[in-house]
C-alpha cells in the first residue's frame, strides 16, 4: 500500500508541473531585463527561485551552462520582446505556481525581497534591487542591460523616447539595503507638434484637449511655458499663425482652436478676436 501511495504522489506531481514544461519556449530569450542571475541549478530551481521573488515576472535559462536569469519583466509587457537565442528556454512566473509552498502562498514580501519558507524559518530576507524603489524624474527611465539588479551593480538612467537631456548623470547603484542612489539625471520633452518661429521667440503647437494645468505641466516639461499674451501684435501674429494651421470654428460667442497643448479660447468682440491660451 505504501508503494501505491508512494508512485501516486509522483504521478500526480508530474502531472501539476506538465503545465509549467508545457508553455516554456525554446530557443527563446528575454534580454536586458535581468533581476539576478543564479549559475549552477536546474531549470526547475530557475523556476522555484523566480516563484519565491515578488519582483521577478519570468527566467531564461541556459541548458548548456546549467545558467538562470531571473527578469522583471516579461514578454506581456508591451514593447519587451524574445529573441531567437539557441540553447536557451524563457518561462513565465504564472505557469509554475504550484512550486510555490505553503508558507511562501501567502507572503507579504516586497519587490525586493525573497520568500523563505522552511521548517526552520518563515519570512522575506532581501534579495536584489528593483526598478519600482527608483525615485526617477518625468521623462527618466531605466534602460536595459546585461547586468543584473543585484547589490553593488552600477546601472544607466536615460531619457524616454520624445526627450533629451537637461542636466546631471545617467548612472545610479543598487545598494545593500536593496535603495538606489540618488537619480540625478534631468530629462525634458521635445515638440511634438509644429515649431513656428515668431519674432524672437520659438512656438510649439500641439493638437490635443488638455486642462490648463495639463497643459501647464506639458509646457514644463518641455522647459517652456505656458502662452501668454503681452500685446496686441503678437497675438496678431499669432492669431496669423494658427488660422494657417487649421480651420478655425464659432461657436456663438466662443471659438475654438484644437492646434495647441490645450484649449484655445478665443473671445469674440465687436472689432477683433483677442487670444487667451488657457
Amino acid at each position: 500500500m505504501k508503494l501505491i501511495a508512494l508512485l501516486l504522489c509522483v504521478c500526480e506531481g508530474m502531472l501539476t508541473l506538465k503545465e509549467g514544461y508545457d508553455n516554456l519556449q525554446w530557443n527563446k530569450r528575454l534580454g536586458g531585463r535581468f533581476l539576478t542571475i543564479i549559475p549552477r541549478v536546474s531549470p526547475l530551481d530557475c523556476a522555484e527561485e523566480c516563484i519565491v521573488r515578488t519582483g521577478c515576472l519570468s527566467f531564461n535559462y541556459l541548458r548548456s551552462a546549467i545558467f538562470c536569469e531571473l527578469n522583471y519583466a516579461s514578454d506581456l509587457i508591451e514593447d519587451e520582446v524574445l529573441t531567437d537565442s539557441v540553447g536557451w528556454i524563457y518561462g513565465r512566473r504564472e505557469h509554475w505556481s504550484m512550486l510555490m509552498t505553503n508558507r511562501c502562498l501567502k507572503s507579504s514580501c516586497r519587490q525586493v525581497e525573497k520568500c523563505i519558507g522552511s521548517l526552520d524559518y518563515n519570512g522575506c530576507s532581501l534579495s536584489q534591487c528593483h526598478p519600482s524603489t527608483l525615485n526617477l524624474r518625468p521623462n527618466v527611465e531605466l534602460s536595459k542591460s546585461n547586468m543584473s539588479l543585484d547589490f553593488g551593480n552600477t546601472h544607466t538612467v536615460v531619457c524616454a523616447e520624445g526627450s533629451v537631456p537637461s542636466g546631471g548623470d545617467g548612472n545610479v547603484q543598487c545598494l545593500w539595503n536593496a535603495s538606489w542612489t540618488t537619480v540625478n539625471l534631468k530629462c525634458r520633452s521635445t515638440c511634438t507638434g509644429t515649431k513656428k518661429n515668431i519674432g524672437n521667440r520659438e512656438y510649439c503647437y500641439m493638437r490635443e484637449h488638455l486642462s490648463w494645468s495639463l497643459a501647464k505641466e506639458q509646457c514644463s516639461l518641455l522647459g517652456a511655458h505656458l502662452l501668454e499674451i503681452d500685446t496686441w501684435q503678437e497675438n496678431y501674429q499669432i492669431s496669423q499663425q494658427l488660422q494657417s494651421l487649421q480651420r478655425v470654428f464659432c461657436e456663438g460667442f466662443f471659438w475654438y482652436l484644437n492646434t495647441v497643448a490645450c484649449f484655445v479660447h478665443i473671445f469674440y468682440t465687436i472689432t477683433q478676436c483677442l487670444y487667451l491660451f488657457w
